[in-house]
């Protein structure tokens, strides 16, 4: 579901037609809204005071808080999962040298001992 801007709308009105869209989306999703309600604090309201107060700052704030708040802030979080994959990543290829090591010198300690058979048994 999507939602146009209400930037056209005065407070009340956009208010009213937030509730409004919040009301279908619960009505549409009655699984999604069950677990949602579980979490949400019914004496809070749908609108905030900091929502309120974001509705009436200038358009280059409300730029600057989406940056600051939403775009930079994923930034920091996907850099972090970056970083963090990376670091996986890293250990598995340590993992698997040591295993390529601990097979290749199994593979030899074998060959040694197969090679010193062969040759105790051809001089029978």
């Amino acid at each position: 579901m999507c939602s146009e801007p209400f930037a056209q709308l005065d407070t009340t009105a956009a208010r009213r037609e937030f509730a409004d869209q919040v009301g279908r989306i619960r009505a549409a999703r009655p699984d999604v809204a069950a677990r949602v309600n579980r979490h949400l604090d019914v004496a809070r309201p749908d609108v905030t005071d900091f929502m309120l107060t974001a509705r009436e700052s200038s358009l280059k704030d409300r730029r600057s808080r989406y940056l600051q708040d939403r775009v930079l802030d994923q930034l920091r979080w996907y850099q972090g999962k970056s970083q963090q994959a990376e670091k996986t990543r890293n250990r598995y290829l340590w993992l698997v040298a040591l295993l390529a090591e601990a097979v290749a010198a199994v593979e030899a300690a074998v060959s040694r001992e197969h090679t010193m058979w062969m040759a105790r048994g051809s001089r029978r």
